[in-house]
């Protein structure tokens, strides 16, 4: 296998690849690998592969490793835990391969990973399913069992023994036929013989249903119902059956016993002393006798042909409805007893079979209530009810007409802390709180009145403790309509009370306006303590709309209607500002559905007070505008100042360089070159204030290019190093050997940096030495952006302790006296400090007084990782002309004048206009090998003309812009107009030449 197929494999294979060497030190480690332990490879290179090994296998692995290298072991197998970067466990199954010379001697160790994780869970959860169903089939009611294809017993689930009184090592064995009568093999053999044929017609499965009669171990039979499903091999071959049984006896003698005639069943409906009822198995009401009519307040007329399901309260409609669907489903009678008009009603309901299927319901009901109450039947009822009341979950009482507890269980004995016997025959007020007693009577009179009830009641129980229960009260009441007593279920809600109070202390605790209303009715059902003292109390009944907008209906901009989703489940919460004109208030307010009492979905509003950052929004916002508008008109000024003062001052500069190509004796040249100086130092502050403008405003941007170091200290040094020799001042540079040379920065930025610093030293420095050296800093955030540290050290007048902290700020230096004495505008400094901070950096300085300063600052700087020797295009440059013909347009005349002067010293010939409808005919006549023009021109500007060149005309000529324009982005859109190229009013000769060379020689690729 070559290279880059082991490379590709070694890449792509889903398993783990780790080469180490003698020892275990980890060398080489594929992707899959660092997927499995969630390090990189370079985070794992150099380590041991001990070091991500469970510390229980660590020793065994040591020991492994050291055996197969000390001896001539070429390959092996074995499982291990390895620890992830999270610190859980990993189980992997690792193959390995010892690499070795061709000695024999070991060279390390090729290791292929596999991760154990999914397969061992796989196991794991088919032991559980497997652990489940063995759980299932010997817990199960039904009888589950299997026979082979011999028809003998190969497995019976225990429950056989409740069924039939054999264990299932009596049964296993056994044969399948003798478990049954005669007649019951018969019809299994037929139930085989369709499913069979099934089969041979095609059918996916052989599965049948029938009813069979059983062998006990007693000697007698049982009727049971069995399911059962032929068992094939993987050829489709029967190889036994599998089933399920269950007990069908009493369904049986149910059925038996409704084998009635018609005349018997007209006869029983007919009966008068309980209600009966035949309904269909949806509780259609198919007939009835008139005591079953009476007892649902009805006529029997009313009831045939119509659900029997409303004509009960609607309490007990699910009940009924349950006992139906369980005798329907279980195929055995289903006994209700429930309170229907005051009176306890015990019903029984049967359901009649045809053919196996449960066709329709009959039930008797009779009133049960004075046998219940009844003394002589009073235990026996509470036996009878005793297994159901003990064991629900909430606390049940009884009680007679006077309150007197005559019943209760030991879930509310429990609740109000005594025995159950403790407080049989007690009135009910001994455990209720005090202060509840005058409701506790207004609920009794409304009991008596046949009214059901359901509230709140605080307890007092026997250790003094209050508690509070959530009573539902049921009358029971004698067929003249007197209270014989009531039903009670008292559920625990202390917990709940308790933490809703604190819910309460917590709300009202918060500074902000909290309620809760009904979705529906919009009725107030909750205020917090910051609500209440703005609106006063609340009364019930009260609507939020009503109280807090003064409005009869609801709000139109209400969230309640977007609480609820299309099928009426909690949404999201809405977030909104509203103003409030009663309180003369903006709130934000977050809105959201709730569950309150009792499982009630309700409405939760939360409101704060945000006027005043609303007033501080919309008077940042007028800020906001002023300081835009304030910056765009001092970006407009400074533009215009700039084209202003750039116009006669290139004209001045022009003229001063057209004055240098002429003859000049030594006075003259001196007194031309201080002109000279003493404009570009003015336009040198022009362009400084505008750096410093562009930096304050945020649109400076920076340009990255690629550099090298040495070059760019050396262009800025020997800029002063004449000068300061003049003065016996040595200007020198020096760069660290570990620091690369190769950068990519904006090296026109950084220049500018350390033109500042090194004429700022030059200008301060009377004697001594000036030096600037480059350091390298590694940045520990940003691996491919390292700094590089730069120190300029001068022997000059230093700087005073106090100033030092200002140095930075624009127009200003050390003193008023050394302003005057070095002249200058301050700015230098100023725009250095904006600069490094743009490129990533910062900036220092240290001085004495009379002995120096050391300026240190630092920039972020990609290092160049080109290779040195990449391949360049080779390059033939057009040939060049000596002198070209050049069209300029031009509407100022002493600029006009300085450009024409300037082109003609340089031996070229040239043509002027005025403007650019001036240029636009000129040029539908003649033609120039280059155009140059102004931008800013009285009619069509620079840019139009382009436009109209390029676009009308036809011509591809080279333009080039002449103009005071050099706010940022200026050059750009120049370019895009269909120009060629850009200097810069004032511009200085060597520029605009550089310009037109370069404009005018055409590069085209060498042919091959």
């Amino acid at each position: 296998m070559n290279s880059e197929c082991f490379q590709g494999l070694y890449t792509a294979i889903g398993d783990g690849l780790v080469y180490t060497d003698t020892v275990g030190r980890i060398l080489k480690v594929n992707p899959a690998f660092c997927s499995i332990v969630g390090f990189s490879e370079s985070e794992m290179r150099g380590r041991t592969i001990l070091d991500f090994t469970s510390q229980s296998d660590r020793e065994e692995e040591k020991q492994r490793i050291l055996a197969c290298m000390n001896s001539d072991c070429r390959s092996g197998e074995y499982e291990k835990r390895l620890i992830h970067r999270e610190g859980r466990q990993i189980p992997l199954k690792v193959q390995f391969w010892v690499d070795r010379d061709e000695k024999g001697v070991a060279l390390g160790m090729w290791s292929v990973v596999r991760n154990m994780t999914s397969q061992r869970a796989a196991e794991e959860q088919a032991t559980r399913s497997r652990l489940q169903y063995l759980f299932m089939t010997d817990n199960a009611e039904d009888v589950i069992w299997a026979v082979d294809q011999t028809m003998m017993y190969t497995y019976i689930s225990p429950s056989v023994e409740r069924l039939r009184g054999f264990t299932p090592d009596e049964v296993i064995g056994s044969s399948f036929k003798e478990s049954m009568t005669d007649a019951s093999f018969r019809v299994v053999s037929d139930a085989l013989a369709r499913g069979f044929a099934a089969r041979a017609r095609g059918a996916a499965e052989i599965v049948d249903r029938f009813e069979i009669e059983l062998r006990c171990k007693d000697g007698g039979t049982i009727w049971v119902e069995s399911v059962a499903k032929a068992m094939l091999d993987e050829s489709g071959v029967w190889i036994g059956i599998v089933g399920s049984t269950r007990d069908i006896s009493d369904r049986k003698r149910m059925e038996e016993k409704l084998k009635e005639s018609q005349q018997f069943m007209r006869a029983l409906l007919d009966a008068p002393v309980e209600a009966v009822g035949l309904f269909s198995t949806e509780g259609t009401t198919l007939v009835a006798n008139m005591k079953m009519a009476q007892f649902l307040g009805t006529s029997m007329e009313a009831m045939s042909g119509q659900s029997v399901y409303p004509f009960f309260q609607p309490q007990l409609q699910e009940i009924i409805q349950k006992a139906f669907d369980d005798a329907v489903e279980s195929g055995e009678s289903i006994e209700v007893e429930s309170v229907h008009s005051g009176r306890i009603v015990a019903a029984t309901v049967y359901p009649l079979v045809e053919e196996g299927v449960v066709s329709s319901l009959a039930v008797f009901a009779k009133d049960v209530t004075d046998v219940r109450f009844a003394e002589e039947t009073r235990k026996k009822t509470q036996e009878k009810y005793k297994l159901i009341v003990e064991t629900a979950n909430e606390g049940i009482l009884g009680m007679d007409a006077d309150q007197r507890i005559t019943y209760a269980n030991a879930i509310f004995a429990d609740f109000i802390g005594c025995d159950v016997m403790e407080i049989i025959g007690q009135p009910l007020t001994q455990y209720i709180a005090i202060d509840e007693h005058t409701k506790n009577e207004n609920r009794l009179a409304l009991r008596k009145l046949g009214e059901r009830a359901r509230y709140d009641c605080k307890f007092r129980r026997k250790d003094g403790v209050e508690v509070w229960g959530l009573v539902s009260a049921t009358p029971l009441a004698a067929e003249d309509g007197s209270v014989l007593g009531a039903f009670a279920m008292v559920a625990d809600i202390t917990d709940v009370k308790q933490a809703h109070q604190r819910l309460i202390t917590i709300l009202d605790g918060i500074d902000a306006d909290i309620f809760v209303s009904d979705l529906e009715t919009n009725e107030i059902l909750f205020m917090n303590a910051h609500l209440d003292a703005r609106f006063g109390p609340y009364q019930d009944g009260l609507t939020c709309h009503a109280l807090f907008y003064n409005q009869n209906v609801r709000c139109q901009d209400c969230p309640k209607p977007r609480l609820l989703d299309k099928d009426g489940l909690p949404s999201e919460t809405v977030v909104s500002e509203k103003y409030n004109p009663k309180l003369n208030i903006w709130s934000l307010n977050h809105d959201r559905t709730i569950e309150w009492l009792q499982g009630q979905r309700v409405h939760m509003h939360m409101g704060a007070d945000i006027t005043e950052l609303k007033t501080i929004a919309e008077e940042l916002q007028v800020a906001i505008g002023k300081t835009k508008a304030a910056s765009l008109a001092k970006n407009e000024f400074l533009a215009n100042m700039s084209h202003e003062i750039r116009t006669p001052l290139n004209g001045l500069l022009g003229m001063l360089q057209l004055l240098q190509l002429s003859p000049l004796d030594d006075d003259q040249s001196k007194s031309l070159n201080t002109a000279l100086g003493s404009g570009r130092n003015l336009l040198q502050i022009l362009n400084d204030i505008l750096d410093i403008s562009k930096v304050e405003s945020g649109k400076l941007e920076l340009e990255e290019q690629y550099f090298e170091l040495g070059d760019v200290l050396d262009s800025v040094v020997s800029i002063f190093k004449p000068t300061a020799e003049k003065r016996g001042v040595n200007v020198s540079w020096a760069i660290d050997e570990s620091l690369p040379r190769q950068f990519m920065a904006d090296k026109g930025r950084l220049r500018q940096i350390l033109f500042n610093l090194v004429g700022n030293a030059t200008k301060f420095t009377e004697e001594g030495a000036i030096c600037v050296e480059a350091y390298p800093i590694q940045s520990t955030l940003d691996h491919e952006a390292p700094h590089i540290f730069f120190r300029v050290k001068d022997t000059g007048i230093g700087i005073p302790e106090e100033k030092i902290d200002n140095v930075f700020d624009p127009f200003t230096q050390a003193d008023g006296s050394i302003t005057r004495k070095y002249q200058g505008t301050g700015l230098g400094l100023g725009i250095v400090h904006r600069l490094v901070l743009l490129m990533g950096g910062t900036i220092s300085v240290s001085s004495e007084v009379g002995k120096g300063t050391v300026i240190a600052f630092t920039i972020k700087a990609k290092l160049d990782l080109r290779n040195q020797k990449m391949h360049v295009r080779e390059l033939v440059p057009k040939e060049r002309k000596a002198a070209y013909s050049i069209l300029v347009a031009e509407d100022e005349r002493v600029n006009q004048l300085v450009v024409q002067r300037l082109l003609e010293k340089n031996g070229h010939s040239v043509r002027c206009v005025f403007s650019g409808e001036e240029a636009v005919e000129v040029l539908q006549t003649e033609t120039f090998d280059l155009f140059l023009t102004d931008i800013q021109m009285p009619g069509l500007d620079g840019v139009e003309t382009t436009r109209i060149i390029r676009q009308d005309l036809g011509l591809t000529f080279p333009i080039v812009a002449l103009t005071a324009h050099a706010m940022k982005g200026d050059q750009e859109r120049y370019i895009g107009a269909g120009m060629d190229g850009y200097v810069a009013k004032p511009f200085e000769l060597n520029e605009l030449r550089a310009e037109i060379e370069r404009v005018m020689t055409r590069v085209v690729p060498k042919s091959k």
